[in-house]
């Protein structure tokens, strides 16, 4: 008898049929949950360019000729030579005084100056006729001085500076307390106008300056008895012409300051 071929067909239809729906129902299943799942993070934008921003920032280093000071103060100290018209000189005296510069723009400051010396006065052979004095005469001299000085730096911490200068000197020589002469005290005045040129180095930036001066200048309308022939008297009490003391021509000071910057 022949085998019947229909029922394994249809069953293995029946299967087919059966596993092909079951597949379709596990992916609608999944779709649901798929669709759950969080986005991907983004990555982080990229930062904005200069040119995209307004205003436009400033991304240069600032320049230190700009820093915001306004003044310099404080003590000087330094040498002074003198010459003259005659025999009799000015030995080197030590100055004292001080000093404040204003800045006037960023390359330009204006300085006073004031100062102090007391120089011994070298007689030569004039000597005799001051009496012979046994103590060097001295001079007392007092010194306020303005100047304006165009400034230069190479570096940061290092600055050039000069310009001219004027200044008004006022001169004393006390009364000799030796000598054959009884002489009187003696006052005089005059101008002087010179050269300053400083090099300043700042330890401390915008705080604190270290500087070197050298300003010579000529001297010029003297005036006074300090300079003029006056009147002496001798052990006897009678009346002796005394020559004026020596009329500086010129002066060299040589100075080292200190400033506070501010």
């Amino acid at each position: 008898m022949k085998k019947s071929t229909t029922f394994p067909f249809a069953l293995g239809t029946c299967l087919v049929l059966l596993l092909g729906s079951r597949g379709v129902q596990a992916k609608d299943s999944d779709a649901p949950e798929a669709s759950l799942r969080e986005p991907e993070a983004m990555p982080p934008p990229a930062p904005p360019k200069p040119s995209d921003q307004s205003p436009a920032p400033y991304l240069e280093t600032p320049s230190h000729s700009v820093a915001p000071r306004k003044v310099e103060l404080g003590p000087d100290v330094g040498l002074l030579w003198r010459s003259t018209d005659g025999a009799a000189k000015y030995r080197v005296a030590w100055a004292f005084g001080g000093h404040v510069r204003v800045v006037l723009l960023p390359w330009l400051l204006a300085r006073v100056a004031a100062r102090q010396a007391t120089h011994e006065v070298d007689l030569g052979n004039e000597a005799s006729l001051m009496g012979s004095p046994s103590k060097p005469l001295t001079a007392r001299a007092s010194e306020l001085q303005g100047a304006i000085e165009p400034e230069w730096r190479p570096l940061p911490q290092l600055a050039l500076s000069g310009g001219p200068t004027v200044s008004w000197q006022y001169l004393t020589a006390p009364a000799p307390s030796s000598g054959a002469l009884k002489l009187v005290e003696r006052h005089g005045s005059f101008l002087q106008f010179g050269l300053n040129m400083n090099v300043a180095y700042e330890p401390i930036p915008d705080w604190l300056a270290i500087g070197l001066h050298l300003n010579p200048s000529i001297a010029i309308g003297q005036r006074g008895d300090f300079f003029r022939e006056t009147q002496g008297f001798d052990a006897a009490g009678n009346s002796v012409r005394v020559p004026g003391l020596p009329r500086p021509e010129g002066t060299v000071a040589l100075g080292l300051s200190l400033s506070l910057v501010r």
